[in-house]
Protein backbone atom coordinates (compact mmCIF):
# COMPACT_ATOMS: atom_id res chain seq x y z
CA UNK A 1 0.00 0.00 0.00
CA UNK A 2 0.99 3.31 -0.72
CA UNK A 3 1.20 5.91 1.98
CA UNK A 4 1.21 10.14 2.05
CA UNK A 5 3.24 11.87 4.03
CA UNK A 6 1.96 14.48 6.52
CA UNK A 7 4.01 17.43 4.96
CA UNK A 8 5.88 18.62 7.89
CA UNK A 9 8.78 17.19 10.18
CA UNK A 10 7.38 16.40 13.38
CA UNK A 11 3.51 15.04 14.19
CA UNK A 12 2.26 14.23 16.80
CA UNK A 13 -1.14 13.04 15.77
CA UNK A 14 -3.73 12.73 13.03
CA UNK A 15 -7.47 13.16 13.15
CA UNK A 16 -10.15 13.11 10.54
CA UNK A 17 -13.41 15.31 10.34
CA UNK A 18 -15.43 16.31 7.51
CA UNK A 19 -13.21 16.40 4.20
CA UNK A 20 -10.23 17.52 6.70
CA UNK A 21 -6.99 15.95 7.95
CA UNK A 22 -5.99 17.59 11.69
CA UNK A 23 -2.87 17.09 13.26
CA UNK A 24 -0.50 18.80 16.07
CA UNK A 25 2.83 18.79 16.40
CA UNK A 26 5.12 18.91 19.67
CA UNK A 27 5.20 22.73 19.91
CA UNK A 28 1.28 22.71 20.05
CA UNK A 29 0.14 23.79 16.92
CA UNK A 30 -2.91 22.28 15.42
CA UNK A 31 -2.74 22.25 11.22
CA UNK A 32 -5.95 21.33 8.93
CA UNK A 33 -5.09 20.61 5.76
CA UNK A 34 -7.10 18.95 2.54
CA UNK A 35 -6.14 15.36 2.01
CA UNK A 36 -6.98 15.83 -1.98
CA UNK A 37 -4.48 19.24 -1.65
CA UNK A 38 -1.48 18.29 0.34
CA UNK A 39 -0.37 21.75 -0.25
CA UNK A 40 -3.26 23.49 1.74
CA UNK A 41 -2.11 23.70 4.99
CA UNK A 42 -3.26 26.42 7.66
CA UNK A 43 -2.68 27.05 10.56
CA UNK A 44 -5.69 26.38 13.23
CA UNK A 45 -4.80 27.23 16.44
CA UNK A 46 -1.55 26.76 18.66
CA UNK A 47 -0.27 26.76 22.29
CA UNK A 48 3.18 27.55 22.19
CA UNK A 49 5.60 25.31 24.19
CA UNK A 50 2.48 22.44 24.82
CA UNK A 51 2.79 19.25 22.85
CA UNK A 52 -0.58 18.24 21.35
CA UNK A 53 -0.39 14.63 21.56
CA UNK A 54 -4.08 13.69 21.12
CA UNK A 55 -7.23 15.16 19.30
CA UNK A 56 -10.61 14.20 19.30
CA UNK A 57 -14.35 16.22 17.97
CA UNK A 58 -17.30 15.80 20.14
CA UNK A 59 -20.70 15.24 18.38
CA UNK A 60 -21.65 19.29 18.44
CA UNK A 61 -18.10 19.50 16.08
CA UNK A 62 -15.99 20.62 18.93
CA UNK A 63 -12.51 20.17 18.56
CA UNK A 64 -10.51 19.16 21.82
CA UNK A 65 -6.60 18.93 22.41
CA UNK A 66 -5.02 17.51 25.07
CA UNK A 67 -1.32 18.20 26.50
CA UNK A 68 0.76 16.13 28.52
CA UNK A 69 2.07 19.13 29.90
CA UNK A 70 -0.98 20.94 30.52
CA UNK A 71 -3.94 19.38 30.16
CA UNK A 72 -7.36 19.49 27.89
CA UNK A 73 -8.07 22.41 25.65
CA UNK A 74 -11.21 23.46 23.41
CA UNK A 75 -10.55 24.99 20.10
CA UNK A 76 -12.06 27.86 19.59
CA UNK A 77 -11.48 30.47 16.30
CA UNK A 78 -7.88 30.55 16.73
CA UNK A 79 -7.87 30.46 20.32
CA UNK A 80 -7.06 27.41 22.77
CA UNK A 81 -9.42 27.53 25.86
CA UNK A 82 -8.26 25.73 29.31
CA UNK A 83 -10.95 23.64 29.75
CA UNK A 84 -12.30 24.28 33.76
CA UNK A 85 -10.83 21.23 35.73
CA UNK A 86 -9.12 19.81 32.71
CA UNK A 87 -5.83 20.55 34.01
CA UNK A 88 -5.02 16.74 33.68
CA UNK A 89 -1.66 16.38 31.96
CA UNK A 90 -2.63 13.86 29.38
CA UNK A 91 -1.51 11.45 26.36
CA UNK A 92 -4.16 10.28 25.07
CA UNK A 93 -8.04 10.90 24.58
CA UNK A 94 -10.69 8.99 23.66
CA UNK A 95 -14.77 9.04 22.53
CA UNK A 96 -17.04 5.76 23.91
CA UNK A 97 -19.87 4.57 21.77
CA UNK A 98 -22.16 7.97 23.34
CA UNK A 99 -19.58 10.19 22.48
CA UNK A 100 -18.31 11.00 26.09
CA UNK A 101 -14.63 11.93 26.00
CA UNK A 102 -12.22 10.07 28.58
CA UNK A 103 -8.76 10.81 29.38
CA UNK A 104 -5.33 8.77 29.96
CA UNK A 105 -3.64 10.85 32.12
CA UNK A 106 -0.43 10.93 33.90
CA UNK A 107 -2.29 10.85 37.36
CA UNK A 108 -5.62 8.60 36.49
CA UNK A 109 -7.96 7.70 33.64
CA UNK A 110 -10.81 10.66 33.54
CA UNK A 111 -14.31 10.43 32.10
CA UNK A 112 -16.17 13.73 31.04
CA UNK A 113 -19.05 14.42 32.71
CA UNK A 114 -21.10 17.38 31.94
CA UNK A 115 -18.35 20.16 31.55
CA UNK A 116 -15.65 18.62 33.93
CA UNK A 117 -13.64 15.48 34.24
CA UNK A 118 -13.72 12.97 36.80
CA UNK A 119 -11.69 10.03 38.14
CA UNK A 120 -12.42 6.87 37.16
CA UNK A 121 -9.62 5.09 38.32
CA UNK A 122 -6.12 6.18 40.07
CA UNK A 123 -4.00 3.98 37.81
CA UNK A 124 -1.26 6.03 36.68
CA UNK A 125 1.17 6.76 33.65
CA UNK A 126 -1.59 6.02 31.20
CA UNK A 127 -0.19 6.37 28.24
CA UNK A 128 -3.40 5.10 26.01
CA UNK A 129 -7.23 3.62 26.17
CA UNK A 130 -9.90 2.43 24.16
CA UNK A 131 -12.92 0.58 24.37
CA UNK A 132 -13.18 -2.99 23.71
CA UNK A 133 -16.25 -5.88 24.35
CA UNK A 134 -17.77 -3.54 26.80
CA UNK A 135 -14.63 -2.71 28.34
CA UNK A 136 -12.13 0.59 29.08
CA UNK A 137 -8.69 -0.66 28.06
CA UNK A 138 -5.85 0.97 29.62
CA UNK A 139 -2.15 0.81 28.25
CA UNK A 140 0.12 2.01 31.40
CA UNK A 141 3.76 1.53 32.51
CA UNK A 142 2.74 -2.11 33.53
CA UNK A 143 1.18 -3.77 30.71
CA UNK A 144 -2.72 -3.76 29.21
CA UNK A 145 -5.71 -3.69 31.49
CA UNK A 146 -9.28 -4.31 31.01
CA UNK A 147 -11.46 -2.26 33.09
CA UNK A 148 -15.59 -2.74 34.28
CA UNK A 149 -16.97 0.35 32.68
CA UNK A 150 -19.57 0.27 35.64
CA UNK A 151 -17.48 -0.31 38.34
CA UNK A 152 -13.90 0.63 37.56
CA UNK A 153 -12.84 -2.96 38.35
CA UNK A 154 -10.07 -4.39 36.46
CA UNK A 155 -11.09 -7.56 34.99
CA UNK A 156 -8.05 -8.59 33.35
CA UNK A 157 -4.19 -7.51 32.54
CA UNK A 158 -2.09 -9.22 30.01
CA UNK A 159 1.47 -7.79 28.77
CA UNK A 160 2.31 -7.64 32.83
CA UNK A 161 4.81 -5.54 33.66
CA UNK A 162 5.73 -4.33 30.30
CA UNK A 163 4.96 -0.53 29.59
CA UNK A 164 2.81 -0.16 27.10
CA UNK A 165 2.44 2.55 25.23
CA UNK A 166 -1.05 2.47 22.78
CA UNK A 167 -4.31 0.39 22.30
CA UNK A 168 -6.38 0.33 19.12
CA UNK A 169 -9.70 -1.19 18.81
CA UNK A 170 -11.43 -2.92 15.83
CA UNK A 171 -14.48 -4.43 16.24
CA UNK A 172 -13.14 -7.89 17.23
CA UNK A 173 -9.47 -7.10 17.69
CA UNK A 174 -7.72 -5.49 19.85
CA UNK A 175 -4.18 -4.21 18.65
CA UNK A 176 -2.06 -2.97 21.35
CA UNK A 177 2.08 -2.17 21.61
CA UNK A 178 4.66 -2.60 24.16
CA UNK A 179 8.29 -2.42 24.09
CA UNK A 180 9.57 -3.99 20.84
CA UNK A 181 6.18 -5.53 20.61
CA UNK A 182 2.81 -5.97 18.84
CA UNK A 183 0.03 -7.44 20.66
CA UNK A 184 -3.22 -8.49 18.64
CA UNK A 185 -6.31 -9.55 21.70
CA UNK A 186 -9.35 -11.52 20.60
CA UNK A 187 -11.99 -12.09 24.14
CA UNK A 188 -10.09 -14.93 25.01
CA UNK A 189 -6.48 -15.08 23.59
CA UNK A 190 -3.53 -12.88 22.38
CA UNK A 191 -0.61 -13.40 19.85
CA UNK A 192 2.48 -11.28 19.66
CA UNK A 193 4.63 -10.23 17.20
CA UNK A 194 8.07 -8.71 17.89
CA UNK A 195 8.29 -5.06 15.61
CA UNK A 196 12.19 -4.65 15.19
CA UNK A 197 14.42 -4.47 18.35
CA UNK A 198 13.16 -5.38 21.52
CA UNK A 199 14.27 -1.28 21.66
CA UNK A 200 11.88 -0.48 19.57
CA UNK A 201 8.43 1.67 20.35
CA UNK A 202 5.14 1.17 18.74
CA UNK A 203 3.68 4.55 19.15
CA UNK A 204 0.10 4.00 16.31
CA UNK A 205 -1.53 1.77 14.48
CA UNK A 206 -3.93 1.46 12.37
CA UNK A 207 -6.05 -1.10 9.82
CA UNK A 208 -6.98 -1.11 6.59
CA UNK A 209 -10.10 -2.80 4.72
CA UNK A 210 -7.86 -5.83 4.22
CA UNK A 211 -7.09 -6.35 7.77
CA UNK A 212 -3.29 -5.12 7.16
CA UNK A 213 -1.81 -3.45 10.08
CA UNK A 214 0.42 -0.45 9.66
CA UNK A 215 2.36 0.76 12.96
CA UNK A 216 4.17 3.93 13.41
CA UNK A 217 7.05 3.14 15.41
CA UNK A 218 10.27 4.40 16.74
CA UNK A 219 12.67 2.91 14.22
CA UNK A 220 10.15 2.91 10.97
CA UNK A 221 7.05 2.30 9.58
CA UNK A 222 5.93 -0.97 9.85
CA UNK A 223 3.06 -3.73 8.60
CA UNK A 224 1.53 -7.07 9.61
CA UNK A 225 -0.68 -8.36 6.59
CA UNK A 226 -3.83 -10.09 6.93
CA UNK A 227 -2.03 -13.90 7.66
CA UNK A 228 -0.62 -12.13 10.65
CA UNK A 229 2.58 -13.87 9.40
CA UNK A 230 5.40 -11.38 11.24
CA UNK A 231 5.59 -7.36 11.24
CA UNK A 232 8.15 -6.36 8.81
CA UNK A 233 9.35 -2.82 8.04
CA UNK A 234 8.32 -0.64 4.96
CA UNK A 235 9.32 2.35 5.64
CA UNK A 236 11.25 5.13 7.26
CA UNK A 237 13.99 2.50 8.61
CA UNK A 238 15.79 3.36 11.83
CA UNK A 239 13.10 6.66 11.97
CA UNK A 240 10.52 7.56 14.29
CA UNK A 241 7.12 7.95 13.11
CA UNK A 242 4.85 8.94 15.49
CA UNK A 243 1.16 8.28 13.67
CA UNK A 244 -0.47 6.54 11.31
CA UNK A 245 -4.23 7.28 9.65
CA UNK A 246 -6.68 5.67 6.95
CA UNK A 247 -8.83 8.83 5.48
CA UNK A 248 -12.61 8.11 4.06
CA UNK A 249 -10.79 6.86 0.43
CA UNK A 250 -8.43 4.52 2.07
CA UNK A 251 -5.20 6.54 2.31
CA UNK A 252 -3.02 6.13 4.47
CA UNK A 253 -0.79 9.06 6.10
CA UNK A 254 2.27 8.97 8.28
CA UNK A 255 3.36 11.30 10.30
CA UNK A 256 7.15 11.46 10.61
CA UNK A 257 8.96 12.47 13.82
CA UNK A 258 12.36 13.66 12.46
CA UNK A 259 14.18 16.10 10.53
CA UNK A 260 14.73 15.61 6.83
Amino acid sequence: MKFNEIPVSFVYTIEMHGDSLYYSTPDGEIFRLNPDSPDSVKLIAIKRGHPIRSLAFTSNNHLYASSYYSGLYRVSGDTMISIPNGTLPAWSMKKDSSGTLWLAARNGIFKQTGDIFVRFTNLKEAYDIDFFNGSLVVADRKGISFFDLETGECIRSICKDTICWMVHSYDTLLIGGGQGFCALINASTYSVFKIGTKENIPWDCVMDNNGTIFLASQKGLFSIDSKREKARCIGYPGKCIKSVFIDDLNRLWVGRYFRE
